[in-house]
């Protein structure tokens, strides 16, 4: 299953960091950045725990554009893709902490 996603999020690269790239423009980075941040954090983690982080980032933006807060819209992410995936929220969450820190890591390289 990792490798058949590895090779999707490959094939279609700028589809499938879309939404890590709109979460991070959202947090007032240059597009450019967030874009080699988003390229950047696909070959440091695993294109599963990839996938749910972009999947939370696009109900992220989805929910800030809606009025929420960041915590709520965060938290609102992680609800629906854990629920997706058949997980605990708060299990998905603290395996999405270390994506996370290595997004904002590979930020920082790229400003």
């Amino acid at each position: 299953m990792k490798y058949a996603l590895g090779i999707i999020l490959a094939w279609a690269a700028l589809p499938a960091q879309a939404d890590t790239v709109g979460m991070c423009v959202l947090a007032g980075t240059a597009e450019e950045a967030c874009t080699c941040a988003a390229e950047g954090l696909a070959g440091e983690v695993s294109a599963e725990d990839f996938a749910h982080y972009d999947a939370i980032a696009a109900e992220f933006v989805k929910r800030r554009k809606e009025g929420l807060s960041w915590v709520e819209a965060w938290d609102a992410g992680v609800a629906k893709v854990a629920e997706e995936a058949g997980m605990r929220p708060n299990a998905l969450q603290q395996q999405m902490n270390p994506v996370g820190s290595a997004h904002r890591e590979v930020m920082l390289g790229c400003m």
